[in-house]
């Protein structure tokens, strides 16, 4: 069990800490909660490569030549779904393998 000191020091630290106060603080513990990705606000999580994903999503649009804004929208659609596919059966091949 804490002391009187002990309880009374972590409520002056816990009153000091305001957390991350630059931008790249504030996106770097944004992701503190992530586990797999599948509901990520953004496409690529911090431990993927910008550019890997990038380049697959340039042979989407390749591949699929969209002549409409609305076809360019379900193509980079299409790809993110792809992409959590595969993020989602990398964690399973990697849940089952430990």
């Amino acid at each position: 069990m804490a002391t009187w000191n002990q309880k009374n020091a972590s409520k002056i630290n816990g009153a000091r800490s305001k957390g991350p106060v630059t931008p790249e603080g504030k996106a770097k513990v944004s992701q503190n909660g992530c586990k797999h990705g599948l509901y990520a606000k953004q496409s690529v999580l911090r431990n993927e490569d910008p550019a890997q994903y990038a380049e697959f999503r340039e042979v989407y649009l390749r591949d699929y030549a969209p002549a409409s804004e609305m076809e360019t929208d379900l193509v980079l659609n299409r790809s993110v779904l792809t992409l959590l596919r595969t993020r989602q059966h990398a964690r399973r091949y990697h849940v089952a393998s430990t």
